[in-house]
């Protein structure tokens, strides 16, 4: 029994170093364009939506040092007329009166400061959006990084899995193997076969992901190139503390900025609807041909009762609505970072256990299997389900890897947003 395995593992040994070519199905497409991990996330500053905020902050920044405190645009009257009676009298007769409103009471500063409010609470939007949008470009690049690895390492299982099905084939036409053995090493390769289909269309989708998240062609998919991001962080403790000013987060002060626009447009209604208005004109008189009459005009408006009321109402569900949703999205923005924390601890030690415990243990496996072989008391059968073993776990240590890097970055995008907003 041990001569016809030894002679059966020495043939397929043998037949494992044969070239073999691969199948249509998971030869490799042709290399896309590749993007490193900095470039991925400096695209997000070219989006168009950026530019067209940008341009429109600017914009705005301009219309509001033109604001005023006036009510209305200034008014002219002209009413022709004709003297009737007395009949030897009668002549062309003109009437012009030209007014101009303006609230006294701290219009135009309450309208100034609104819109200040306003355009900090949409540059604050902004900020938030680019922050999401490199979060999100780190994440589609990283993701993608990891596929990459991982199909490399199934192509190379996929070749082993072919070459083996060619050996098993002259070990069965030879009369070492039976049809069993070919039918579990087809199988076996279609496995592999099967993973690499996956992976391709993996990382097809997730390039196509990475084209959209940085604002590139999204017909065509992107691939990573260079290493993966390697920040540096503070240690945990420091970490925590530093990302424990939630309210220094773009998306928590575009919020805050946001009520306190709502506060400011609450306080220019109320000055608008409630406040005193001064009118200020003139008016002239022509009733005969020889006459000609001025008049000045001075009006004072002040608010009644009531008046305003409406907007103020609405103001305060407006301000509810927000503040509410403020302490909503700051709490689950909080539980967020906490999970974010967690994370970067836990990939660490699930990483650590791949590298000093599982891969270890499997290559110890293998290495035995394959010492097994050579004393004829093991099959190349199982030498290749410990090295298919291994192989898996490999994989899976490229996802810890990537997840542990996913941590990482995500945690030093999110302090080097606290540590500019805290910027002066």
């Amino acid at each position: 029994m041990n001569v016809v395995m030894g002679l059966m593992s020495l043939v397929l040994v043998l037949g494992l170093a044969a070239p073999v070519d691969r199948p249509e199905q998971v030869e490799a497409p042709d290399r896309p364009r590749a993007i490193e991990f900095d470039e991925a996330i400096d695209l997000v500053r070219d989006r168009p939506s950026a530019i067209v905020r940008d341009a429109a902050s600017k914009t705005r920044r301009g219309l509001e040092r033109r604001l005023t405190g006036s009510v209305s645009q200034p008014q002219i009257l002209v009413q022709p007329g004709m003297r009737v009676l007395p009949t030897d009298r009668q002549t062309f007769a003109m009437q012009a009166t030209i007014m101009q409103s303006w609230n006294v009471t701290g219009l135009g500063r309450a309208r100034r400061a609104a819109a200040r409010q306003e355009t900090r609470a949409f540059d604050a939007h902004t900020r938030a959006g680019q922050l999401a949008q490199r979060l999100a470009a780190a994440r589609a690049w990283i993701d993608l990084h990891a596929v990459e690895r991982q199909l490399e390492l199934a192509r190379h299982d996929a070749a082993t899995s072919r070459t083996m099905i060619a050996t098993v084939q002259r070990a069965l036409d030879a009369g070492v193997l039976a049809r069993a053995d070919l039918a579990r090493a087809r199988a076996d390769g279609s496995v592999a076969d099967a993973r690499v289909i996956a992976l391709v269309g993996q990382a097809h989708d997730l390039g196509l992901l990475l084209a959209r998240e940085t604002a590139s062609d999204p017909w065509v998919a992107l691939a990573t190139l260079g290493p993966a991001p390697q920040p540096v962080l503070p240690d945990t403790a420091e970490l925590a503390a530093r990302l424990a000013a939630v309210d220094r987060l773009p998306p928590v002060r575009a919020r805050a900025l946001t009520l306190a626009a709502a506060r400011a447009r609450a306080v220019e209604h109320a000055r608008q609807n409630r406040g005193t208005q001064l009118t200020v004109g003139a008016q002239v008189d022509r009733d005969d041909r020889d006459g000609l009459l001025a008049y000045g005009i001075l009006g004072v408006s002040f608010a009644g009762r009531g008046a305003g009321g409406r907007a103020k109402a609405d103001a305060v569900f407006e301000q509810a609505q927000l503040q509410a949703a403020d302490l909503e999205d700051t709490a689950a923005l909080t539980a967020a970072i906490a999970t974010a924390l967690h994370d970067l601890d836990h990939t660490r030690v699930a990483l650590g256990h791949l590298d000093s415990a599982l891969v270890p243990a499997l290559e110890a496996s293998l290495d035995a299997s394959m010492r097994q072989r050579d004393a004829g008391e093991a099959t190349v059968f199982e030498v290749l389900a410990a090295r298919r073993a291994l192989a898996t776990a490999q994989m899976d240590r490229v996802a810890a890897e990537s997840a542990l890097t996913w941590a990482q970055v995500h945690a030093w995008l999110l302090l080097a947003a606290v540590t500019e907003d805290a910027a002066p």
